[in-house]
């Protein structure tokens, strides 16, 4: 049945992403699997696996257990017992509780990115099918999980195909390079990126991704300068305060630090130049600025700062949000194809029996109710009457699947 198919939730939607912290499971997988394994023996549940994010915690589950505002508290403590009374004051206000068609929806929803942070992202999908795929092998999860989970890919890729969910950057970092790479910069462009940070960190991926070669990371603290510029064949690291002494010139530079007064003024970037005349691609993604408005202002420079992106951004997820409405429709349509597959699969289930069942009556009929009766026929009319009772052996089993199909186009 669909209503044994539950989801227990706690998503960026509903809860303050330092809260959600605390409600993640141990990191250790076998830890994940013991929990799992002895939930399922405790909450009466069939199928079980967990999936967390950066922005959800997701339990999705297909079983008899009754999930609710006064059962989803004993739940949560057989995983996390550390659980103090005001976070259970807070995953009572923010938790959320999906049931048969709801749930999913809402895993249709979530695997499409319709419900991410970030609208038309693709990582969620990948994530749950990691999630999926691991908790499937430790015998956790079964043909119910496999079949949802087989249609919420199906359902991802169809609205990734006929919606534009997707397209446009929404990211800072994503747009950052985009910007970039308008300037036709060469694989091996001398590139500094100051700070070593998230952002700059998801900026030099990108950078990576898109062939770059000779990237210098200068940053407060060097391991983590050296972490990112590993990534690159000439990458190098260096500790920010040698930025002054830098004197090998530059293409571009990506600024984004934490500084609250600027780091690139113009004694700072006549320095680094070096007396170079071509033109220099400054993108400063840092509140307050890491780029003093003199060196923005310069001929020599392209600048690009956070505003402009920011304003990108805005742009591009309201394009996305508008396809949302396409999405949804999609989604709808799955939903409806799921549960006409998941009765389809119960009936084939309730019927695998049949064959077996029907060749034993077959088979005593000959061995035990007529036996008196055909002793006493030739055998070519002995052979005749078993070929008719396997003919119609073989026929008896396809008419009530036939007649159960067409119920349910």
């Amino acid at each position: 049945m669909l209503s044994h198919y539950k989801i227990i939730t706690l998503s960026h939607q509903h809860t303050n992403l330092r809260d959600l912290a605390k409600f993640v499971l141990p990191e250790l997988e076998q830890t994940i699997v013991h929990l799992l394994q002895s939930a399922k023996e405790n909450f009466n549940i069939q199928e079980l696996f967990y999936v967390s994010t950066c922005n959800r915690v997701m339990f999705l589950l297909y079983g008899e257990f009754n999930a609710d505002e006064n059962t989803v508290i004993p739940f949560y403590r057989h995983f996390l017992p550390q659980l103090t009374a005001s976070d259970y004051t807070i995953l009572k206000e923010n938790v959320k509780i999906f049931q048969g068609t709801d749930a999913v929806s809402h895993l249709f929803n979530v695997a499409s990115s319709v419900d991410s942070l970030v609208v038309g992202e693709r990582q969620i999908l990948s994530q749950l099918r990691e999630a999926y795929e691991f908790t499937r092998t430790q015998g956790l999860c079964g043909d119910a999980m496999r079949l949802l989970m087989d249609q919420a890919v199906l359902t991802s890729k169809e609205v990734f195909s006929t919606t534009r969910i997707g397209e446009k950057p929404v990211s800072v970092a994503s747009l950052a390079v985009l910007k970039l790479l308008r300037y036709a910069l060469r694989p091996d462009a001398r590139i500094l990126l100051i700070g070593a940070g998230q952002t700059n960190g998801i900026v030099a991926k990108i950078l990576h991704s898109n062939a770059f070669t000779n990237v210098h990371v200068f940053n407060r603290s060097l391991p983590k300068a050296q972490s990112i510029a590993k990534l690159f064949p000439n990458g190098k690291a260096s500790l920010l305060s040698e930025l002054n002494e830098f004197s090998q010139g530059f293409d571009a530079l990506i600024a984004c630090t934490s500084s609250p007064t600027p780091l690139i003024d113009l004694h700072v970037f006549t320095s680094l130049v070096q007396n170079e005349k071509n033109p220099k691609v400054i993108i400063d993604l840092a509140v307050p600025n890491n780029v003093t408005m003199e060196v923005a202002e310069l001929k020599q420079v392209h600048y690009v700062e956070i505003e402009t992106l920011r304003q990108v951004a805005s742009e591009n997820m309201a394009f996305r949000e508008a396809e949302v409405i396409k999405a949804t429709k999609v989604i709808d349509s799955n939903i409806e194809k799921f549960s006409r597959l998941f009765k389809q699969r119960k009936i084939e289930k309730a019927f695998s029996s049949l064959p077996d069942e029907i060749k034993a009556i077959k088979e005593k009929a000959l061995s035990e109710v007529f036996k008196k009766d055909l002793a006493e026929l030739d055998e070519p009319t002995k052979e005749l009457i078993e070929k008719m009772l396997t003919y119609m052996e073989k026929k008896c089993v396809g008419v009530p699947m036939k007649a159960a199909r067409e119920i349910l186009l």
